[in-house]
């Protein structure tokens, strides 16, 4: 599905199309598109900020040069 969805231009700005357009392309319906774009979104923000207070901390924790 991310794959249609990075494809397709939804990432884009502007975006290049709708849920809709998603949905329909996937053959599902359009609040279950919604739904797992809002899971697939929260997913990739919490790593991101846990893959960044990570470094933040293993650099705090590495000695000035």
């Amino acid at each position: 599905m991310l794959s249609t969805v990075a494809d397709r231009g939804y990432c884009d700005t502007p975006r290049r199309c709708t849920q809709e357009d998603l949905a329909d392309a996937l053959g599902i319906a359009k609040s279950t598109c919604s739904e797992t774009l809002h899971h697939a979104e929260e997913w990739v923000i919490k790593r991101f900020i846990d893959s960044r207070t990570e470094r933040d901390d293993s650099e705090r924790l590495e000695p000035p040069v």
